[in-house]
């Protein structure tokens, strides 16, 4: 299944508190990336976090961060992936993600 990244965006940041204490709990959570990232890139997240544009770093490091680590462990550790089916989502409401769960359902075991 794949969602656009604004979509994807939207619901992540939809569900967090008021945007102070969202952007300030979100920069101490970046620190954790210090080692990784180094200390001017991920400054220069938290200050664009601080700034309010939350959702543009959360963009940023989905792409650069977590993408690229998920599909490696999972094209390690699924000797399925390159093969699985993709999905489009139009949103990720209930209705929808339970309309292509019971499309997965039917093409795999119906």
């Amino acid at each position: 299944m794949c969602m656009c990244m604004p979509m994807c965006t939207s619901l992540q940041v939809k569900h967090r508190g008021a945007q102070h204490r969202r952007a300030q709990e979100f920069c101490r959570q970046l620190d954790c990336l210090l080692t990784l990232r180094g200390r001017e890139t991920v400054q220069a997240w938290q200050a664009a976090a601080r700034a309010g544009r939350i959702a543009e770093v959360f963009l940023e490091l989905m792409h650069r961060h977590y993408d690229p680590g998920y599909l490696k462990s999972m094209q390690a550790n699924f000797a399925g992936f390159g093969g699985a089916p993709v999905i489009p989502l139009v949103d990720g409401s209930a209705e929808t993600l339970a309309c292509a769960a019971a499309e997965l359902f039917l093409d795999n075991f119906a």
